[in-house]
């Protein structure tokens, strides 16, 4: 009866949650909840996430430190530290994805100063208090966000610490995870192979070495994978709630990974068939709750349909997308040129190794028997994932293989890898020298292939990046005007760094107030900045720089970019027709 009761109360928790978060409120309503809200629902949701990581591994960490296993963790460490070393040397540390992770760093300002989950498009700076005039509600969820703003609260505030959370903490835990889930898999080999083919992928060191939310998903998902390993080994109270509260902080990473919610409810229900009951531990009633903020976001896109970035597409997500997407796929994950930033080794290698698989299994091999030790089911149930992420891009309106999927499809490489080591443990029972092989085939692609395509970095980064840290060296070097007042579309990079910004659709609403503003004793001077590119007319705008032709422009700064484009900053000295 118990149970029962039990089953009903979680019921009700589950479609009160999805109630509150989808229609319980108006599209308004909801997003003020979530404004307000997001930060306390994240910091609870993290809290409990790490007591249950407490409760689940302190015992073990003990057991680590009585042993006094030196030199296996000094191992560890020396490998962590050479991929994160590997990664960094072919990128320069500094924001890439414009305007995404301005806007990231933006929110995790807001959450630091007002524990408020949204953007400044409008700042200034008055008798040394910071004045966010007007905001706005980002796209992305807000967990990474809320990391950034606990550094900025330990270490001060610093609009580039986004981009220190990833390179110093982040990508080294990365990497360690990655090398205990492949350890798990096939000891030092399966954990050294699985480091080393992540760290290969030419888009990681542009990735890795940015302010994206792309590595704190890569972590969590490695951390996902692991806990339900553990889950399925030793079913604990503690560890449902550690793999549960992981999969709703990975939902508040990126909104495609709230699909890894199906994995950790397959291997719940697979545990309680196994043991013939329903045990419903208590962080199951919490899990839910967690998850309303997720719904109350994503109202953002019911109300701004441009937020979903459509570029000319009538639908976000269709089936008519998928045919020419998978071929995309397949183009994209194999190819062999130096055109793209992805690694065919473990693409070919998956491939080869799920075929062999298969084959073998309809052959009436025992793979699963005696090598996997127990981590098929969650391994198999984690691939439910990925299927799902993989069938999302497919439906995406945004071509499979350009800039924008080519870091959401990331995620895609670690069953590649899983699905590897797993089939280098399956062949190197028969054949001795699979180890040596493997190891020679890895330097060979990464010497051959991988170190000299991210060296070079012959594939689309875009340009945009470029432009934001030439604007940043400028100010940092005093040739920009570090008091001015700045109309631009892309208030976010400004204000992050505390320069007063706001928008041209501001400036062309309020001409008037703005003459009356720029004749003031001691009033900043105003500038605005352009990208132009060349062309057979001249040079032509090429920046969403919306200011109408009334203002009346004075170079002040001129960089070229590359050259068919160059960056122009003015000062704005009058309106035509505004005495």
């Amino acid at each position: 009866m118990m149970r029962i009761w039990g089953a009903v109360s979680l019921l009700l928790i589950v479609v009160s949650a999805l109630f509150a978060g989808r229609w319980g409120l108006d599209d308004a309503r909801a997003l003020w909840c979530f404004v307000f809200g997001a930060y306390w629902f994240v910091a609870a949701n993290l809290i409990v996430f790490l007591y249950c990581l407490c409760r689940s591994y302190c015992a073990d960490w003990n057991g680590v430190w009585v042993r006094r296993c030196w030199p296996f963790v000094l191992g560890v460490i020396g490998l962590v530290c050479g991929c994160v070393a590997y990664v960094s040397q072919f990128e320069e540390v500094g924001f890439k994805t414009v305007m995404d992770e301005h806007l990231i760093a933006s929110t995790a300002q807001r959450l630091y100063a007002d524990h408020e989950a949204v953007t400044t498009v409008r700042y200034e700076e008055v008798d040394g208090r910071h004045l966010f005039l007007e905001n706005d509600v980002d796209k992305r969820p807000v967990f990474f966000q809320f990391l950034v703003s606990l550094v900025h609260g330990l270490f001060g505030y610093d609009g580039e610490n986004s981009i220190w959370l990833n390179v110093w903490i982040l990508c080294p835990l990365l990497f360690l995870l990655l090398y205990l889930l492949g350890s798990r898999l096939w000891g030092a080999w399966g954990g050294g192979l699985l480091c080393a083919w992540i760290a290969s992928i030419p888009l990681c060191s542009f990735i890795f070495m940015g302010g994206g939310l792309e590595l704190l998903n890569l972590v969590l998902l490695v951390a996902l994978i692991l806990l339900c390993q553990d889950f399925w080994k030793q079913p604990t109270a503690a560890r449902c709630g550690a793999l549960c509260f992981c999969a709703t902080l990975l939902a508040q990473t990126r909104y495609e990974s709230v699909v890894f919610v199906l994995p950790v409810g397959v291997v719940l229900f697979l545990y309680w068939r196994r043991i013939g009951q329903l045990r419903l531990h208590w962080p199951l009633y919490i899990t839910p709750l967690f998850l309303v903020p997720y719904l109350w976001q994503n109202r953002i896109f019911s109300m701004d349909a441009s937020n979903w970035q459509l570029e000319g597409q009538v639908q976000p997500f269709s089936l008519e997308y998928v045919p020419d997407n998978f071929l995309r796929s397949v183009n994209y994950f194999l190819n062999m040129q130096f055109s793209t930033p992805n690694s065919w080794l473990l693409a070919w290698g998956a491939l080869i190794a799920s075929v062999c698989l298969i084959g073998g299994a309809v052959r009436g091999w025992r793979v699963a028997a005696g090598w996997l030790q127990g981590a098929a089911v969650p391994l198999v149930a984690c691939s439910l994932g990925f299927s799902g992420l993989y069938l999302i891009l497919l439906c995406y309106s945004w071509d499979f293989g350009g800039a924008i999927v080519q870091r959401l499809c990331l995620p895609l490489y670690l069953p590649m890898g899983i699905l590897l080591v797993l089939f280098l443990k399956y062949i190197s029972l028969k054949l001795k020298f699979v180890r040596v092989a493997s190891l020679l085939i890895l330097l060979g692609y990464v010497i051959g292939y991988a170190a000299p395509l991210a060296a070079v970095a012959n594939y689309d980064r875009g340009v945009g990046w470029q432009v934001y840290a030439w604007i940043h060296s400028m100010f940092e070097e005093g040739k920009l005007d570090a008091e001015g007042l700045y109309i631009t579309e892309n208030p976010f990079f400004y204000s992050i760094y505390g320069y007063a910004c706001f928008r041209p659709q501001v400036a062309n609403a309020n001409k008037q107030g703005l003459i009356a503003y720029m004749v003031q004793e001691g009033s900043r001077a105003v500038y605005t900045c352009v990208r132009y590119r060349a062309g057979d007319d001249g040079w032509r705008n090429e920046m969403y720089n919306r200011l109408d032709a009334s203002f009346q422009l004075e170079p002040m700064l001129e960089h070229h970019l590359s050259p068919d484009r160059k960056l122009v900053f003015y000062r704005i000295v009058g309106v035509e027709a505004v005495d």
